[in-house]
């Protein structure tokens, strides 16, 4: 029996995207080669369906493409995957051969969530930082995350609100946005 193996695509092509920022997807590849040890020797097997997808918060025209794979490796590792290689370049962003942790509850994950900042009035998906519903509180975001939000106005007054994304759940364009980890 031939091992499984998946590979992560971080795309920053805008024409291979359904929004503005980059998304990352990993998919299972079939064994064209002879030596399954050796990661050009498989293809994606496009019968199958995605093991994982999620959109960043980086802009693909222009934005950091580090903080994309930096913002892709949390939210791969947040749902229970891990980089076993390094990102290579491809035409459409880059690729990295991945794989699913045997038992993701005994890996010291952390919680990825994308922090948004909006204003009375807009609709946002998410949980907004001062509801009880809410899955973390602002006592418990970190200090930068705490910088960054007031940088935006949040705490100024009580116009500026700050919503809370579950990792994988795309942000809302048009709006300022930072991915952290718990």
């Amino acid at each position: 029996m031939t091992a499984t193996h998946f590979t992560a695509w971080l795309v920053n092509d805008t024409s291979c995207l359904d929004q503005a920022c980059m998304d990352i997807t990993i998919l299972e590849d079939q064994l064209i080669g002879g030596d399954p040890d050796r990661d050009d020797n498989w293809s994606t097997d496009s019968s199958k369906p995605q093991a994982f997808y999620a959109v960043t918060t980086v802009d693909a025209e222009d934005g950091d493409f580090e903080q994309a794979e930096e913002e892709a490796r949390d939210l791969m590792e947040a749902a229970g995957w891990r980089i076993t290689g390094s990102w290579k370049s491809v035409d459409v962003g880059a690729i990295a051969t991945v794989e699913k942790h045997d038992n993701p509850a005994q890996e010291a994950s952390p919680r990825v969530v994308t922090l948004v900042s909006a204003t009375q009035g807009d609709t946002v998906p998410g949980v907004e930082i001062s509801d009880p519903d809410c899955p973390i509180d602002w006592h418990n975001l970190p200090a930068d995350a705490k910088a960054w939000a007031k940088a935006q106005g949040y705490g100024a007054d009580d116009t500026e609100l700050l919503y809370v994304l579950d990792a994988g759940h795309g942000a809302p364009e048009g709006f300022p946005t930072r991915t952290i980890r718990l």
